[in-house]
Parts: C-alpha cells; structure tokens; sequence
C-alpha cells in the first residue's frame, strides 16, 4: 500500500502549523523533519515544535541528521566536533527530546558516513520507535547493514533519471526485503 510523505523545511511555528494542516487532505501520511547541529543546538524548541504540529495533524514525524557530523547530506553549517560520531551521538542524545516518531537516516555519506550510521544504529539508543534508511546511489554503495539493524524502510531517489529509480524498485526490495519509498523533487 503505497504511502506518502515529505520532507518539511520550515522552521517557524505558526507557519508549520498552516503547512502541515494542508498535508493530511492532499494525501500525506508522514514528513521528515531535517534538523541540522546548528538547529539542534540554537533552535531545539523551535524543532519541536514543528514536530509537534506535524503530529496534531495526523502525521507521522520522521527526525534526519541534516548534514550532522559532515557524513550525511545537508547543506548549510557543518560542525564535526571531536569526531563525527561524537557529534553524531550527541544529536542523537538531543534528538529524544523533540519525540519524532521514527529516526530517518538521511543520506549517509561514503564509507565514513556508512560505518558511523551501522555503528550508532546497533551501539545507541535511537529516538523513535523506527527506522528508515535513504541512500543517495550518487554519494554512497548499497549498505551491507549488520544482522541487528532494525529497519522499517529504506528509500531511494529519482532525482536524475526516475526511469532508472522506478526500474531499480525491485531489486532494492529484495535486497533488503523492506518497504522502498522514492524521493522526487517537486520544486
């Protein structure tokens, strides 16, 4: 049963509010909330309350590592602190307090990005009673994710070439044997 969902960039309360009450009627289900270190350490009040508003509505909240620790995609100000998984377990650590339904793994970025992402997801204490992975085919190979990783989704993107992303479809699938949801730019 096909599902849909977005990714929701806003950050202010209010507006959230509007945007997110128009989602459930045009067929949404579900959003991801990309919440970058700068937001995690300046605007966490304003995060939750995104995530919040999105709930109020119906709709399954999904928190991403917008570019956390420079090995997952995002633009904007990257801080790696210490190391990238350092930085990587504190946002996790923050990531509880904004109560997201599910963790999305956002573009996990080369080798490093793969390695710290299987680690944190079988060593740290996820927010979120589930799991979804993206991979970017552009920026990182196909994970080979530990027997105690514990998916509920994993996504792909149809970007560049759609007819390539729609044909790759079932070959994901039965990689992983889980539900596959597609990325498509709508801007």
């Amino acid at each position: 049963m096909p599902t849909f969902g977005c990714a929701y960039w806003g950050r202010d309360a209010s507006v959230a509010e509007r945007d997110l009450a128009s989602l459930p009627g045009l067929g949404f289900s579900w959003v991801v909330i990309p919440v970058s270190t700068e937001r995690m350490r300046f605007d966490r009040a304003g995060a939750a309350a995104v995530i919040a508003a999105a709930k109020r509505h119906g709709l399954a909240t999904r928190i991403a590592p917008w570019g956390v620790g420079g090995i997952f995609g995002g633009e904007g100000v990257v801080e790696a602190g210490p190391s990238p998984m350092a930085t990587l377990t504190w946002w996790l650590s923050c990531a509880h307090d904004l109560e997201p339904d599910a963790m999305f793994w956002d573009e996990p970025q080369g080798a490093l990005g793969l390695g710290t992402m299987t680690h944190a997801m079988t060593t740290l204490d996820i927010p979120g009673a589930a799991q979804y992975l993206y991979v970017n085919p552009d920026r990182s190979e196909w994970p080979e994710l530990p027997a105690t990783t514990s998916l509920a989704g994993i996504g792909i993107d149809a970007y560049r070439t759609p007819a390539l992303a729609i044909a790759r479809l079932p070959e994901v699938r039965k990689r992983y044997g889980l539900p596959v949801h597609v990325w498509v730019r709508s801007f």
